[in-house]
């Protein structure tokens, strides 16, 4: 088998993204002696390392040069979005703010009302116990009132009743004065 074969085959191997190995390169040829294809393998790797290693250098380097773009591009476009976070957090934290002190003002407000409210609480239950305690007084001197009322309902009854009796009385007195003048 001639080295060109093994070249090729080995070429054709690693266009596919396989490896080329003794195993393989057999594959590929249909067969081969190892003591044949070690040795070209060998000296295939050793030309293609070669060739790779100039490569890889001005790849590496325009690697890097795109790297060092991307990077540039990729940090100035996290320092916008930075910027732009950094500036909603500082918009939001100023509405925090703001609603912290609203709602600080209306605790304010609000237990200046309760402190107002309880006041008022308490000068309505102080008006309610002395409304309570002039109405038992009042209510103890209309109970005396009525006390007083029934006697004099009961003394103006007896009365009427002994001016009854006294009309009555005098009025037989007539009669009898009467009866008296006219038999003198």
């Amino acid at each position: 088998m001639q080295q060109q074969e093994i070249f090729a085959a080995a070429d054709r191997l690693a266009a596919a993204g396989a490896k080329p190995t003794l195993k393989a390169l057999r594959q590929e040829l249909g067969g081969g002696s190892y003591r044949d294809l070690c040795p070209a393998l060998r000296a295939w790797r050793e030309t293609h390392q070669n060739s790779a290693a100039s490569v890889p250098q001005a790849v590496a380097r325009r690697a890097r040069e795109f790297g060092a773009q991307v990077w540039m591009l990729a940090a100035g476009l996290a320092e916008e979005r930075l910027k732009a976070d950094r500036s909603a957090m500082l918009r939001e934290k100023a509405a925090g703010e703001r609603e912290h002190g609203e709602a600080a003002e209306l605790a304010d407000r609000l237990t200046a009302e309760l402190q107002q409210a309880r006041a008022d609480l308490k000068r309505l239950k102080d008006r309610a116990s002395a409304a309570e305690q002039s109405a038992a007084k009042h209510q103890g001197q209309l109970e005396q009132l009525r006390r007083q009322a029934d006697l004099d309902a009961r003394a103006l009854r007896e009365a009427r009743a002994e001016a009854g009796a006294a009309r009555e009385r005098a009025a037989q007195l007539q009669g009898q004065l009467n009866a008296l003048r006219g038999q003198g």
